[in-house]
């Protein structure tokens, strides 16, 4: 007779082994949830560990979607049954890719430098022709935008 300690973890149907109530403590941890001992007692009248199990998921299978206080909102509010896909927060906007922070800085430093030339044309009594020449010298206009 084959004793049930001798056979591998229960596996749900993605491949992932079965939740308990420890797994979920230490998958909150590793996702920077704070109380996560509270957040469990709180949960176990009320969900599953496999319930919570996969909210983590779906928070892990979005990287940088939602901050670990999102996660512990939407475990502490989740209602049983529900898709673990559905009541988060809208996600945050992904990071700018570095062309776009390059483009970025380019603008600003633009806006900057017509900033200076225009205040500066204003100070030693300038007149708006002779500071659009200053401007087009550097090939901007009075907002910092390009010219062609």
């Amino acid at each position: 007779m084959v004793d049930a300690n001798d056979l591998p973890p229960r596996s749900d149907e993605e491949g992932e082994v079965s939740w308990d109530w420890g797994k979920v403590g230490k998958a909150l941890v590793e996702c920077g949830v704070n109380g996560a001992q509270e957040l469990i007692e709180h949960c176990k009248h009320q969900l599953t560990p496999t319930d919570v199990g996969m909210i983590i998921r779906h928070w892990r299978s979005r990287p940088g979607a939602w901050e670990s206080g999102a996660l512990y909102f939407r475990i502490r509010n989740a209602q049983p049954a529900a898709p673990p896909d559905r009541n988060w927060p809208p996600p945050r906007e992904p990071p700018p890719s570095p062309d776009q922070q390059q483009a970025e800085t380019e603008r600003e430093m633009r806006e900057r430098l017509a900033w200076k030339i225009i205040t500066q044309g204003r100070k030693r009594g300038k007149s708006d022709e002779e500071i659009t020449a200053l401007l087009e010298l550097r090939g901007i206009d009075w907002e910092g935008k390009p010219i062609a």
